[in-house]
């Protein structure tokens, strides 16, 4: 079933986009070979860049410090970074 993205789901999924194939799918050799893993600062820069991206609050309240994305928007996301 298809639904209409607002702005805010489009924008969502190009910077999601952008994250996956810039800093994430590089490495997926790499991870493929490892079981998973990656070298420390690999994993480091990676939690990095999420955590400035706001992804690990994305569904949080905003009173809590989150951005309270809809779960539309979040699924848009996860869908990008499930690449």
């Amino acid at each position: 079933m298809a639904y209409p993205l607002s702005e805010e789901a489009r924008e969502w999924q190009r910077k999601a986009r952008d994250f996956a194939e810039r800093e994430l799918m590089p490495h997926e050799v790499t991870a493929e070979l490892a079981a998973g893993g990656l070298p420390p600062d690999v994993e480091r820069h990676h939690r990095e860049q999420a955590l400035a991206l706001g992804l690990s609050r994305m569904g949080a309240p905003r009173a809590h410090g989150g951005l309270a994305l809809p779960m539309l928007v979040q699924a848009v996301i996860w869908e990008q970074l499930a690449r």
